[in-house]
């Protein structure tokens, strides 16, 4: 009897049990989820192989950050006039500044109010405009000076032909400018200089112009403050677009021969500050005022007079001394440094032996009083009892 296999069907397709087309037709089926499940693995290894490479990658350094500043001294002074003295002495620029070239290169920076274009005009007549010899530029320079502000009442005096060769003058000498210019936003500009790694931008303004001295869109002339909420404004926006930059402010403003600034003044002084400005350094009454500090920055509202022909007491003077440190835009010291001018419109440092030292002193200590600031010294610091007292609009300091 001959026995014969049962066929099975095969779930994979062909013959039964047995048959070479059901073991080729397994194998066949079994190997593309195989092929598949390999497919999968290599694609795990190698990725995983690729984010262990970049895990052990060294990571691609940041960019360095800004260094921080350690030490920047800001020196101020008031008005200039580097002629000797509208052709009354024969002195040259560097004879003005000799006394005071040394302290002047001890600082970061410099910035001075130069009330007077520099030109090679012919000399006018002695009741005339204000007139410096353009070569001045360069004295100025060498005497220390970094930043000159021309926002004033007589850089125009000699016109635009006057002004334009002024800020010639100054460019050639390598020296920064603010406060006028070829038109308006020229005039608007802030001077940039970098003093020990700070980025320091100086904006000048003047409250006094005269008439047809004013920059406009297409007239050469001086940025006027006297729409003080543009200043504002323009401050604003500087400190938006420079976070890191000290700012510095340089007005010419006040009364004339007038001791206290006024009600505008303060006003104007305070929103500039609340606007982003650092430090305030005043010119143009000639005299000396007090010093306030408000959120602990330093307003001068007036320095005085610097380099001028000029009797007492407008030939009192100080250097407005401001120093940062550690990269922190408060200042670590302020120092008001007592200056006597002399007959020739020379400027002389006082030395601790010298008597009107203690008296410019004495005086700056009753004006500060108002502004809740005392002297220890010639180092500016807030009363303990920080409460202002008021100064009369007609106060006389004691020595006058």
């Amino acid at each position: 009897m001959q026995i014969k296999p049962i066929l099975v069907p095969s779930p994979f397709g062909g013959e039964g049990a047995g048959g070479d087309g059901n073991c080729q037709a397994m194998m066949t089926h079994l190997s593309r989820p195989l092929t598949l499940l390999l497919s999968v693995l290599f694609v795990l290894f190698f990725s995983a192989r690729s984010y262990a490479s970049e895990k052990n990658k060294p990571a691609t350094p940041a960019a360095p950050a800004q260094p921080a500043f350690s030490e920047v001294v800001i020196m101020g002074v008031g008005d200039i006039l580097p002629d000797p003295s509208w052709g009354k002495f024969n002195i040259s620029v560097d004879k003005l500044f000799k006394n005071v070239t040394e302290k002047l290169f001890e600082a970061s920076l410099v910035i001075g109010n130069l009330e007077s274009p520099l030109t090679g005009k012919k000399q006018p007549a002695a009741a005339g405009p204000h007139r410096e010899d353009n070569k001045a530029a360069a004295g100025l320079r060498d005497a220390g000076f970094s930043v000159l502000t021309i926002a004033n009442n007589h850089v125009m005096d000699l016109k635009a032909e006057g002004l334009l060769e002024t800020i010639a003058g100054l460019k050639q000498a390598g020296l920064k400018y603010s406060g006028a210019g070829a038109n308006i936003a020229d005039a608007s500009l802030p001077a940039e200089a970098e003093a020990n790694g700070l980025k320091v931008l100086v904006i000048s303004a003047s409250d006094i112009v005269p008439a047809g001295s004013e920059a406009a869109a297409d007239k050469p002339g001086v940025r006027s403050m006297k729409d003080a909420a543009q200043l504002v404004e323009q401050v604003k926006k500087t400190r938006a677009a420079n976070p890191r930059a000290l700012i510095v402010m340089s007005l010419h403003w006040g009364v004339e021969a007038a001791y206290t600034p006024t009600g505008r003044q303060k006003d104007t002084a305070h929103k500039l500050i609340d606007a982003g400005a650092d430090l305030i350094v005043g010119h143009h009454p000639h005299r000396l005022q007090g010093v306030e500090l408000y959120k602990g920055k330093p307003i001068f509202y007036s320095i005085g007079n610097f380099q001028f022909d000029c009797k007492s007491p407008g030939n009192e003077s100080i250097i407005a001394k401001v120093v940062y440190r550690d990269g922190k835009f408060e200042p670590a010291a302020i120092s008001l440094l007592p200056v006597f001018i002399d007959s020739g419109g020379i400027p002389e440092i006082l030395g601790a032996d010298a008597p009107m030292r203690g008296a410019i002193i004495k005086k700056m200590d009753g004006m500060n009083k108002a502004f809740g600031t005392m002297m220890k010294g010639e180092e500016l610091l807030p009363r303990p009892d920080s409460e202002a007292d008021e100064v009369p609009e007609d106060f006389t300091p004691i020595g006058e």
